[in-house]
């Protein structure tokens, strides 16, 4: 448990600042929950500010400062610290930021830098945390463990992760490819082999080939016994017009008429072997239309192949995401121990891959009221400054269970925490009514 030795605010008072008309707050728990509570309107949020113009300074002061009803145009802030230290506040219109005045408990006087040696950075206003850029705010995170070697290594881890994800993606966008290839309709059909078919079909084709080149070799045949009856016509003629030479002609005639007589033979031969010849035009058809048929067939697979190929490569992309995704993974659990082991007070931090601060895996815009006021106190508490005071001007997001966890970790490390809150909910409470603050009557003395 933390040492008793914080700086708190024992005693707050306050004159026609903002909404308040007056404030005389003489109890302040020493440390835990201090809940200032009161309708919408009645100048809670107001108190707080007047706490802050005076601990925070100039900086803190918000314009128009003065309470409309003043009479005479000024307003004034006093706080009284658990150290002895009073701190003061005035201002007038003519001077909106006023004047600050701090004494020591031995009646000296002090500048505003006495104050500073109590502030820690994000001590004060622990929902200031969440307007600075996210790199800023990931440097003080991280300036809170005890290693100093945490941010490089964060570095090493998130380089890694970013070259995961790149490995990832061509995985993924696989898994879509494959996932958008619809699965054919009906009954599988079972492949058809047509191998032997159209070894068949190949040498049907080289008889049909050769039963082609017989039949021209028949054609040139009869050009040919044409072209000797011609000549034996020829001669014929000529024996008429030369007797002559009646007994050479004759001779000639008989030479043709053999030369005539041997090429009918062969003629007869040729067309006997070509009337005779095996007719393959028929199996032709029948092989060709088994083929076609065949070919049906196996068109009617290629969705299949395309769906078991998609299939295929659908779970070899699965099994890498999960891989990736699995390294990935182990690369945030990591993180997450080096974040605890280191002491950083954030229940689940992390930081994405630019390094800007996640609160379980999302970013801190779309963190609940709860988590992120959780969060910043958190943060406030680590800083440990001198001056142990926190504002919570937005708490109406805590339950009462997250009340009481708040208080009880105030206590625990000697701080203490202003929350606002609507309505009315026990004793203890500082109560804003109509532009006047006041204090309940204690429950317990104030340590």
């Amino acid at each position: 448990m933390t040492t008793k030795s914080g700086i708190h605010i024992a005693r707050v008072w306050a004159e026609n600042f903002h909404r308040l008309r007056f404030a005389a707050v003489e109890y302040v728990p020493g440390t835990g929950l201090v809940r200032v509570t009161g309708k919408n309107g009645a100048g809670k949020t107001s108190l707080l500010r007047a706490v802050a113009s005076a601990l925070g300074g100039a900086g803190e002061v918000l314009p128009a400062a003065v309470n409309e009803e003043s009479e005479d145009g000024t307003g004034k802030v006093r706080v009284e610290l658990t150290n002895g230290y009073t701190i003061t506040r005035r201002f007038t219109e003519k001077t909106p930021k006023g004047y600050l005045t701090v004494e020591g408990p031995d009646g000296g006087k002090h500048s505003q830098a006495k104050v500073g040696e109590w502030l820690g950075a994000r001590s004060f206003d622990p929902l200031a945390l969440f307007d600075v850029r996210p790199n800023r705010l990931a440097e003080i995170l991280l300036g809170l463990g005890n290693d100093p070697q945490l941010a490089t290594q964060l570095d090493a881890l998130r380089a890694r992760q970013k070259q995961l994800y790149d490995e990832r993606t061509p995985y993924i966008s696989a898994q879509r490819h494959a996932r958008a290839v619809p699965k054919p309709e009906g009954q599988r059909p079972e492949p058809v082999d047509v191998s032997s078919e159209m070894a068949r079909l190949a040498e049907l084709q080289a008889i049909e080939r050769r039963q082609q080149d017989e039949g021209r070799a028949l054609l040139d045949k009869q050009r040919e016994i044409e072209a000797a009856g011609a000549a034996c016509k020829r001669m014929e003629d000529r024996v008429a017009e030369l007797e002559a030479k009646l007994a050479e002609a004759r001779s000639a005639l008989a030479t043709s008429n053999r030369t005539k007589q041997r090429l009918l033979g062969e003629q007869m031969v040729m067309e006997l072997a070509y009337e005779t010849r095996e007719s393959v035009t028929d199996e032709i058809e029948e092989v060709t239309a088994r083929i076609s048929e065949a070919d049906a067939i196996n068109a009617r697979l290629e969705p299949w192949k395309r769906f078991d190929d998609a299939q295929s490569e659908l779970r070899e992309a699965t099994t890498n995401v999960a891989r990736l995704t699995d390294a990935m993974r182990e690369l945030k659990d990591t993180e997450h121990r080096l974040i605890a082991e280191a002491g950083i007070p954030v229940e689940g931090l992390s930081f994405d891959e630019d390094g800007a601060p996640l609160l379980r895996g999302k970013p801190l815009a779309v963190a609940s009221g709860a988590e992120r006021i959780r969060m910043a106190v958190a943060v406030a508490l680590a800083a440990n400054p001198g001056l142990r005071v926190c504002l919570l001007d937005e708490a109406n997001d805590l339950d009462l269970e997250m009340l009481d966890e708040l208080r009880l970790l105030a206590e625990e490390h000697d701080f203490q925490v202003w929350a606002c809150r609507i309505g009315l909910e026990g004793a203890g409470e500082i109560v804003v009514e109509d532009g006047e603050a006041r204090s309940a009557e204690p429950t317990v003395s104030a340590s």
